[in-house]
C-alpha cells in the first residue's frame, strides 16, 4: 500500500501516463484498443492450461487489460470528436 506521503507521486505517475496514451494517434490507439479487447478472452482460454493460477488473478489480469484498452479507444472517439467539431466551426 502507499503511504499518504506517495500518494502525490502517485497521482503524478497516473498523470504522466494518460498523457503518454493521448500522444498516440488517433487510428493506432483504436487498434491497439480493439486489439487489447478482442485478445483478452484467449487469456481465459490460456488458463485452462496452467490450473495453478488462481482464477482471482486471471480475473483482475482481464479487467487491468480490459481498462486500458477502454482507456485507447476512449482516446480515439475523443480525438475524432475534436476533429469533426474543429472542422465543422
Amino acid at each position: 500500500m502507499y503511504r499518504y506521503s506517495e500518494v502525490p507521486n502517485l497521482v503524478e505517475k497516473v498523470k504522466k501516463m494518460v498523457d503518454k496514451i493521448k500522444t498516440v494517434p488517433e487510428t493506432k490507439s483504436f487498434f491497439i484498443g480493439l486489439t487489447l479487447v478482442l485478445v483478452t478472452p484467449l487469456l481465459f482460454l490460456l488458463s485452462d492450461f496452467f490450473p495453478e493460477i488462481p482464477n482471482w488473478i486471471i480475473i483482475s489480469t482481464a479487467a487491468f487489460i480490459n481498462f486500458f484498452s477502454i482507456m485507447f479507444i476512449l482516446n480515439a472517439a475523443e480525438k475524432r470528436h475534436s476533429r469533426r467539431v474543429r472542422g465543422n466551426e
